[in-house]
């Protein structure tokens, strides 16, 4: 099945995480904010560790399909690794992969304190949205349902996600057993170019 052979990848670092700001807008994201210069070169490196985890698997460049968010960041860092591990299949772009929606908070400098508050209040409530952020639920549905649909398209693939830290953490906590809205305090924390597997517990 698909997620026994799923990877995801959080996207390189990236201008907005040089300048401390969340862009989860697509008015933002898509075209604006894309990697560093050092995000272009974890992007490489990520290339490698991938090609490295997944040497043992047969007919690599026929079986491996990448996946992205659209938006210019995960764009940038999905395109390199086509470009390194030379897949004959393009690489899709999935808006369900997009940065969760951190309303009010979106571009605001030093909001952590504010984020750990979401953090804390969606582990009573997966359903809450405070200051306009997408509730863990509604990533949760979104992410989870295009790896069903994908899985149901492409069953013999060898499938690659790259998206963003929010999202990639709520996708994978059922994975590890861990229920979306304890995404924050019970996984460890995905980290800019880290590669995750679905399907490993």
């Amino acid at each position: 099945s698909l997620c026994f052979g799923c990877r995801c990848e959080r996207c390189d670092q990236s201008e907005s995480n040089v300048q401390g700001v969340l862009v989860s807008d697509p008015e933002y994201g898509v075209n604006s904010y894309g990697l560093t210069d050092l995000g272009k070169q974890q992007a490489i490196e990520a290339a490698a560790k991938l090609k490295a985890i997944l040497q043992s698997e047969a007919s690599l460049t026929e079986r491996l399909l990448i996946v992205s968010s659209d938006f210019k960041r995960t764009r940038e860092t999905a395109e390199i690794l086509h470009e390194n591990l030379q897949p004959k299949t393009p690489v899709r772009f999935e808006t369900a992969l997009r940065e969760r929606v951190f309303g009010v908070l979106d571009l605001a400098p030093d909001c952590g304190a504010r984020i750990q508050e979401i953090y804390d209040k969606e582990l009573l409530d997966a359903t809450q949205s405070p200051h306009g952020v997408e509730s863990v639920m509604s990533v949760s549905v979104r992410m989870s349902g295009l790896v069903q649909s994908l899985e149901e398209e492409h069953c013999e693939k060898i499938i690659v996600l790259v998206s963003h830290a929010d999202p990639l953490q709520i996708l994978s906590a059922p994975f590890y057993g861990v229920a979306p809205n304890k995404h924050s305090t019970c996984l460890p924390w995905i980290d800019n170019c880290d590669i995750r597997e679905l399907g490993a517990a």
